[in-house]
């Protein structure tokens, strides 16, 4: 059983990153567009109608320039994962560990408490990415420290 276990994992995390990959490179263009070449008056009433509080002037250059930076993240900790999920799909140790580290990266800031006193619900648009990388960074964790000997085995053959 537990060398089955060895066969499919690396395919289900794999598919997991690919997919995680694919949705931050999407969002990320999508956050760099909006912010790049929609007017700012759109981001003011985005920001309005998700968080609640109103923004002008120097204050909605700083959150466009933030959200410009977030969607440049986006897209390449995105890319860096998706790019390892073919390795994975090779059994490869180092791209599961490298695209874990990204994720865990990207995924972190969701789980810190906010600095503002803004409250806002999650949405299905944050939840499911977060859980699908969360599984996939624990199945990644637990195939890489399972089983030292074929670790080593793995670690050999590429």
């Amino acid at each position: 059983m537990f060398d089955n276990y060895k066969k499919v994992a690396p395919k289900i995390i794999s598919v997991l990153w690919g997919l995680w990959g694919l949705y931050f490179v999407v969002i990320g263009f999508a956050l760099v567009g909006v912010t790049y070449w929609s007017d700012k008056s759109f981001i003011a009433e985005a920001i309005d109608s998700v968080v609640g509080v109103e923004f002008s002037g120097r204050q909605l250059d700083i959150i466009t320039l933030v959200l410009f930076d977030a969607g440049y993240n986006f897209i390449w900790a995105g890319a860096v994962a998706f790019i390892s999920s073919f390795f994975i799909w090779k059994r490869n140790i180092y791209a599961m560990f490298l695209a874990t580290l990204v994720g865990c990266f990207i995924e972190l800031p969701i789980f810190l408490p906010s600095p503002a006193e803004i409250e806002y619900t999650r949405t299905v648009g944050t939840i499911i990415p977060t859980l699908g990388a969360w599984i996939a960074i624990i199945l990644s964790i637990h195939f890489i420290y399972s089983d030292k000997q074929n670790s080593k085995k793995v670690l050999t053959e590429v």
